[in-house]
């Protein structure tokens, strides 16, 4: 969870002022949270384990076709 945060939710690149980085990481759980959600009630079975670029290029060549 930590890794998929730091770097799929850009979790390793928050600004310096304290209330903005609270406010950035509060949105950073709820998109993580969110995207969990919709793995498990949006998306075909199997998807539930993929990281969200592989999800993202997953459901854009799923449409394609």
């Amino acid at each position: 969870m930590h890794a998929i945060m730091k770097n799929d939710l850009a979790g390793g690149h928050l600004p310096q002022p304290f209330r903005s980085q609270c406010d950035l990481v509060a949105i950073m759980i709820l998109a993580f949270n969110l995207n969990s959600l919709m793995k498990h009630l949006a998306l075909p079975e199997g998807w539930e384990s993929k990281r969200l670029k592989a999800v993202r290029f997953g459901l854009s060549a799923w449409q394609d076709e």
